[in-house]
């Protein structure tokens, strides 16, 4: 909820991060030119430039509130600490919790990553042993099998739950 002058809050999660409200703003010129000579494509410029600088904004603002969140819950994991990308891989694949969508189907999580850890990723990977592969493939699968089974406990909660009525 949002309270005018306040911030946001989960009253079931009072330890949650709380960023607090973030003003984003974005500027546009439009030249005396472009006026004078009734340039209308001046509008989807702007209209373009606006968009852009507030999804700049967002993104920069979505992963710096992730980011805090991991870091106060301990989160995280760190290349150098796990001694290869490939080690923190697996290590981050042991920490994530696989969702499961109203369907019953299970995704994968995403990785979004700057260009320069995703390059050193996918070198590792394709430098990998079979045997680190093998590695992946069972924590995947142990992960698919625990997010079935989570969602299967928390259906069985609900009464009648699936009926056809």
């Amino acid at each position: 909820r949002l309270r005018h002058g306040g911030t946001w809050t989960h009253p079931g999660l009072p330890n949650a991060v709380n960023a607090g409200l973030t003003q984003h703003s974005a500027v546009a010129e439009i030249s005396y030119k472009d006026l004078v000579n009734h340039d209308l494509g001046v509008i989807d410029r702007v209209a373009q430039k606006f968009a852009e600088d507030m999804e700049r904004q967002f993104v920069q603002m979505l992963f710096s509130t992730v980011s805090a969140a991991c870091d106060q819950i301990g989160n995280i994991v760190s290349a150098k600490a796990e001694g290869s990308t490939l080690e923190a891989f697996a290590a981050m694949m042991e920490k994530i919790e696989f969702s499961v969508d109203k369907y019953g189907e299970v995704h994968l999580p995403q990785i979004h990553a700057g260009s320069d850890a995703l390059a050193s990723l996918k070198k590792g990977f394709d430098e990998a042993s079979p045997a680190f592969h093998q590695r992946i493939e069972e924590i995947k699968a142990r992960k698919i099998a625990q997010a079935i089974d989570q969602e299967a406990q928390r259906k069985a909660r609900f009464i009648r739950y699936g009926d056809k009525a």
